[in-house]
């Protein structure tokens, strides 16, 4: 599903993100399909833990950069279903 979030940055411009929203199946770091991305605080790592295992449900996105050209606009509906896009 295509997404656009309007922001002012820190130096007050507005600014415009476009993204996808979008689901992975879940795989283990060592088969490198999503590389660790952040580093974060024990507090912080234990509290999203808390939260997932009461949830059973992963609440928390996470964003990723692209460069190239705009994979998605808009197109289709959302669904769960995995897609490939080449």
């Amino acid at each position: 599903m295509a997404l656009e979030q309007e922001f002012a940055g820190p130096d007050g411009v507005r600014r415009t993100r476009s993204g996808v929203v979008a689901s992975l199946e879940v795989e283990p770091y060592e088969a490198r399909v999503v590389l660790p991305h952040e580093r974060t605080h024990a507090g912080p790592k234990e509290g999203r833990l808390r939260l997932l295992r009461a949830t059973r449900t992963q609440l928390e996105p996470i964003f990723v950069l692209h460069e190239g050209p705009t994979l998605l606009r808009g197109e289709g509906s959302p669904t769960l279903e995995g897609a490939e896009v080449e």
